[in-house]
């Protein structure tokens, strides 16, 4: 009904504006002609909405057996006009999760927390108080509180905060 609508909307909108155009144009002949024309924009605009519309009508006809049948593991997915998988088994993801901490002898060898990494330079770890291992999560939340305190506009006057927030 939305296409439908548009469609008769645009066409009763082309319907006013084209004689006022015309009119505005080239006076009488124009208006005339500007009726004419406005006619033929606001019967094409409506047939074509109607049409759209009509083809999402018998889309969603076709589409309710399927949609009656779906078991609680598919879900209808409204940018893409599709049924996709929306289902997780939660007892086999925790099975799976937990063969893999048997295997794991610590965090940083989990591949969760990724590949341990291997730093030439620390330093930058070093100012913001994190392992180089760690989490990028992690090294983002130190670097905000970092500089949130040494920030100048928090410490105005303090040259040394304005070189440590350079850094």
């Amino acid at each position: 009904l939305t296409c439908a609508g548009a469609g008769f909307a645009a066409g009763g909108a082309a319907l006013v504006a084209m004689p006022a155009v015309g009119l505005s144009e080239a006076g009488v002949p124009g208006f005339l002609l500007g009726v004419l024309k406005g006619t033929g924009c606001a019967l094409t605009l409506a047939l074509g909405g109607s049409a759209a519309g009509c083809a999402q009508l018998v889309r969603g006809v076709l589409n309710t057996p399927e949609a009656l049948r779906q078991d609680g593991r598919r879900r209808w997915d409204t940018k893409t006009g599709h049924w996709v998988d929306d289902f997780v088994d939660l007892a086999e993801e925790e099975a799976k999760a937990a063969g893999m901490s048997e295997d794991i002898d610590s965090e940083e060898d989990s591949p969760l927390f990724g590949a341990k990494k291997e730093v030439v330079d620390s330093s930058y770890y070093d100012i913001l108080g994190v392992k180089p291992g760690s989490l990028p999560q992690e090294i983002k939340k130190a670097y905000y509180k970092a500089a949130l305190q040494v920030h100048p506009d928090k410490n105005p006057g303090d040259e040394e905060a304005q070189q440590r927030f350079q850094q």
